[in-house]
């Protein structure tokens, strides 16, 4: 395999046999991503998987399996040298089943910069396990992806981090995550996703000043506040779509923020109030929510700048009153008149203007 870069093998039936000798090929080769999707895992030796230490340079830096079912319901043996995987930069190890991380997997890995286990079984100790010694964690792991797991202690979690000298990304969403305890995160760590957890709006004191990006989508919180932000000097992307907020406070002050989600919330109007305290706002995310059209829905529709708005116009509809329900805001007109206090003329749609005729 001369020539090739990228190999992909999926929806088939593997051996170990077979597997010892496909790896020797691509250890080999200029081969640099190696993708495995689909398949079906079978131990055909009574020794498992073995891969013993080979004299060439190894160019593979990206190893996926993404959905592994094992014929045999039992832990596979895997003995690969760590000269073979020395060089790796990425691993995604997905939809495996796996619930424990083996322990040489943790300091044989000095290059990886991103290790992807979603969508398996690992809980807290399975991920953590403590015969494991954690004298060297991943020395240069970036991104750990953990969703979709049974993860469930957040203070322990974020009090692990800190073996991960690196570690700036971090996604905990998909798990059963629960706030026991006080959180101590490192410095280092920036990104944090929770989403999909059942959390509340207790969840803004267990998180970091130092986070950059926060996603909380759907993780039941019913308010955001200026205290909730103002722990947060140096956010500049925060995801809440899919919560019950109803209100987005005027008095916000977030100066870093570039990147608002507040989609698929409970939220009926929004006050150009907003914005001035989010100076460097460049996406705002806020659509599929139940909007009233009235007055203070107007300027929304004439003023602001659309450019921000990546689902604008079509998450953005009218949900009252009856008579507008399901007309596109960007359909609400007035009549040329905009009333300034209750009793003045009320705006009039294209809608009334038709029904009138």
């Amino acid at each position: 395999m001369p020539f090739i870069q990228n190999l992909t093998i999926e929806n088939t039936w593997i051996n170990s046999s077979f597997m010892e000798v496909l790896l020797k090929n691509v250890w080999m080769s200029s081969l640099y991503d190696l993708a495995f999707v689909n398949i079906t895992y079978h131990e055909d030796k009574p020794d498992g998987f073995q891969f013993r230490t080979i004299n060439h340079t190894v160019n593979v830096r990206s190893i996926t399996f993404n959905g592994v079912h094992h014929y045999q319901y039992s832990y596979p043996t895997i003995n690969i040298s760590t000269e073979a995987v020395y060089n790796l930069a990425y691993l995604k190890f997905s939809g495996s089943g796996m619930n424990i991380l083996p322990c040489k997997l943790i300091s044989a890995l000095p290059s990886l910069e991103t290790l992807d286990l979603s969508d398996n079984l690992l809980k807290d100790f399975g991920f953590w396990w403590f015969q494991c010694s954690n004298t060297s964690v991943f020395p240069k792991l970036r991104k750990l992806y953990l969703s979709k797991n049974r993860f469930s202690s957040l203070s322990f979690i974020s009090k692990k981090t800190h073996q991960m000298k690196t570690l700036e990304s971090l996604d905990l969403s998909f798990n059963s995550i629960e706030l026991d305890k006080a959180c101590s995160w490192p410095a280092h760590l920036i990104e944090l996703s929770l989403g999909n957890n059942n959390l509340g709006n207790s969840v803004f004191k267990f998180l970091s000043s130092n986070f950059e990006r926060i996603d909380l989508s759907k993780t039941g919180i019913t308010a955001i506040t200026q205290e909730n932000l103002s722990q947060f000097p140096k956010l500049t992307h925060l995801k809440l779509s899919s919560n019950s907020i109803q209100v987005i406070p005027a008095d916000l002050m977030a100066p870093a923020l570039l990147s608002l989600y507040v989609d698929q919330n409970a939220i009926t109007s929004i006050s150009r109030e907003v914005f001035p305290g989010l100076p460097r706002l460049q996406t705002f995310k806020a659509g599929s929510n139940p909007f009233v059209c009235s007055c203070d829905s107007y300027w929304f529709v004439t003023v602001l700048n659309k450019s921000m708005l990546p689902d604008w116009p079509f998450d953005y509809t009218c949900n009252t009153p009856p008579l507008f329900a399901g007309l596109p805001l960007s359909e609400y007109k007035t009549g040329g008149l905009q009333p300034q206090h209750p009793g003045e003329i009320s705006p009039v749609t294209h809608r009334q203007v038709l029904q009138l005729l």
